[in-house]
């Protein structure tokens, strides 16, 4: 919170106590190598989030025992979800004033669908969270007077929580014997234990079924050991899942099995090189071994392989199968990469890269500035993904699109700060797409003179000719560009045409020139002429399309937030009428420990500057969280404006 996390190492995280990018690490616990990989809890960051989940064999959900499940939980557990990470939960500050603990695991299975199952209750008295009742063990684990929290001692449970660690004892076997014949015969017989509990709440871990929750004040260290331990007995190890998931490569814990690694995050640590963090699935990678980066098909030697500590780097000798790394000198390798033995090639499954929605100009103080920009954004781009740069047709400047005003700001201050180049930032507008609302269809052709040529001792006037049947048809949001040319009738070289020109014509809309999106394009049969019919043909009939999208209602499409604020009583109906300003569509507000939770959709144009504005209505005692939603249609009387906005 005060920006003194040892993992939030750069000097943005330390001025604003957030985490901004995933940091590595590894320490020994109870005889095992934890590798810990410390992610971003706010949505302008959330590649480092699904890059992270993507190497990852097990994750701790982290939540706030006051404000419990926010909307950047259910993203981030939504991006779990999708990658089969088995979990545990974690409930911090449970020290605070209004921290419910049953409260928090209610949200979770109300806001998550999740199925979390207490394993401690916390002890609670005037001085705050003063230890935890484990209820596998069913003893008391308390921190007494130790400022560091390092020291705890075992204890019976009190007599003043018996029926309640009892009572929560009976749930806790429920769960787990109601998906395991194991653990129910040991109930039934009366010879469960907790090494038998242990075990079949490990295989309901494993297999999603269950979520073991602890609780603990980390500030304060209390509870982060059980928590560990936690890690080591329910969560899974690289062996335990990989070769169950669809997703993952299953690996081998022969060292002498060919190398496999995904790069999942390239960043400079401290100057110099960029560093390429990898995930071994399976073999061993030593300094001087040449690897392949399959996507590129370039070899490379690598110079250094060093295990990371937040920016703090130690070389090594080796790092094998389920070990998380950093290399040097393998040249330009991107985010989802593989990289290989040479001898032993394949492609492990990409990691997601979602689209950009807020875009800023960037306007560089001098021509020297403007010289070093694009390689400075070079160098931006290579470390986060989802920042993306293009040129604005009108002004020539550079746009920078990111995933949030947060994203865009801290990007254009690291060029000043790192890069040293002078620049400032625009107004941020929104990322827009288009799409089309109705269905279509139409014939589309080509058929232009061209240059005279020669033709077997003569001089024909030759034709361009191409032509095909095509149909419109919108898709769900979030569905992309879908082109169908299965039916087209055309050989492989008119068919990479056709398409290429496709996808070309989709690139800018009809309305304003936003990518189109949510568009289904089968081409039904198509005609072509032995003589006059070229792939250049093909590749313009293609560009064609655009003459038909006005047929099918095109709309522009805006991008809408979930929203969350958390505000005092006092305070809701300021913060409800300045939503209703706002174009918000206000889903529930609900009550907590003397706050009001409202949730909401509302458009992202209307939230730049909203923190700022917050703050001063509220007097700085609201909080809020947006994530990304969807793309929707804008309102008519808001398109023109839209469109009139990016071009401002």
């Amino acid at each position: 919170d005060d920006g003194s996390a040892t993992l939030d190492w750069m000097t943005q995280e330390q001025e604003r106590g957030i985490t901004i990018t995933a940091a590595a690490t590894s320490f020994p616990w109870r005889d095992h190598q934890v590798n810990l990989i410390d992610t971003p809890g706010h949505v302008d960051f959330t590649v480092e989030v699904e890059r992270s989940l993507r190497v990852i064999d097990g994750g701790i959900a982290v939540l706030c025992g006051v404000r419990g499940v926010e909307s950047q939980t259910e993203t981030v557990w939504r991006q779990a979800d999708a990658h089969h990470v088995p979990r545990v939960a974690y409930v911090n500050k449970m020290d605070r004033p209004g921290a419910d603990f049953e409260a928090t695991l209610q949200s979770m299975r109300d806001r998550l669908g999740a199925t979390p199952v207490a394993v401690q209750l916390p002890i609670i008295d005037d001085a705050g969270l003063h230890g935890v009742i484990d209820l596998v063990e069913m003893q008391s684990v308390v921190w007494g007077s130790d400022p560091t929290g390092r020291l705890l001692e075992t204890r019976d449970i009190d007599a003043i929580h018996q029926d309640a660690a009892m009572a929560a004892r009976d749930t806790l076997v429920d769960a787990v014997a109601a998906g395991d014949d194991d653990v129910l015969a040991a109930w039934l017989d009366g010879t469960l234990n907790a090494t038998a509990l242990r075990a079949g709440l490990r295989r309901a871990t494993l297999a999603g079924r269950l979520i073991p929750t602890l609780c603990g004040a980390s500030r304060k260290n209390r509870g982060v050991q059980p928590l560990l331990d936690a890690v080591v007995d329910y969560l899974p190890s690289p062996l335990d899942v990989a070769a169950a998931s669809p997703n993952h490569f299953a690996p081998s814990n022969d060292p002498s099995a060919p190398l496999a690694m995904l790069a999942f995050k390239v960043q400079r640590l401290s100057g110099g090189e960029p560093a390429c963090f990898v995930r071994i699935y399976a073999g061993t990678l030593r300094a001087g071994d040449r690897i392949l980066n399959v996507r590129s098909g370039i070899e490379a030697q690598v110079s250094r392989v060093v295990k990371v500590h937040a920016r703090d780097v130690e070389d090594v000798s080796a790092v094998f199968a389920g070990d998380i790394a950093a290399i040097y000198g393998v040249g330009h390798v991107a985010t989802g990469d593989t990289l290989t033995a040479p001898e032993a090639p394949l492609t492990l499954s990409p990691i997601f890269v979602a689209e950009p929605v807020a875009r800023v100009r960037l306007l560089p103080a001098t021509d020297t500035d403007a010289a070093r920009l694009p390689a400075a954004l070079g160098a931006l781009l290579l470390e986060d993904p989802t920042l993306t740069v293009e040129t604005d047709p009108e002004s020539g400047l550079p746009v920078l699109a990111g995933m949030g005003e947060l994203h865009l700001e801290l990007a254009v201050e690291r060029l000043s700060r790192e890069s040293r180049i002078a620049v400032r930032a625009g107004r941020p507008f929104v990322a827009l797409r288009e799409t089309i609302r109705d269905a279509a269809n139409g014939r589309i052709e080509v058929n232009r003179p061209v240059a005279a040529a020669p033709v077997q001792g003569r001089t024909r006037n030759p034709v361009q000719f191409a032509a095909f049947q095509v149909e419109l048809a919108p898709l769900p949001r979030g569905q992309g560009v879908t082109l169908d040319l299965s039916r087209s009738g055309l050989d492989k070289t008119f068919t990479s045409a056709l398409e290429a020109g496709l996808r070309e014509a989709l690139d800018r809309g009809v309305l304003a020139g936003h990518p189109m999106t949510d568009v289904l394009v089968t081409v039904t049969d198509s005609e072509s002429h032995p003589l006059d019919s070229t792939p250049a043909a093909f590749h313009a009939a293609g560009l064609a399309l655009r003459t038909l999208l006005p047929e099918a209602r095109p709309a522009i499409l805006e991008p809408v937030m979930a929203l969350e604020v958390v505000t005092p009583d006092a305070c809701i109906g300021e913060v409800l009428m300045d939503l209703s300003v706002r174009h918000a569509t206000v889903r529930d507000v609900t009550a907590r420990a003397g706050t009001q939770v409202v949730r909401a959709l509302v458009p992202l144009r209307s939230m730049f500057g909203y923190s700022t504005d917050l703050r001063s209505r509220t007097q700085g005692r609201a909080t809020f969280s947006m994530t990304f939603d969807s793309f929707d249609v804008a309102a008519a009387e808001t398109s023109d404006a839209l469109a009139a906005s990016a071009r401002d």
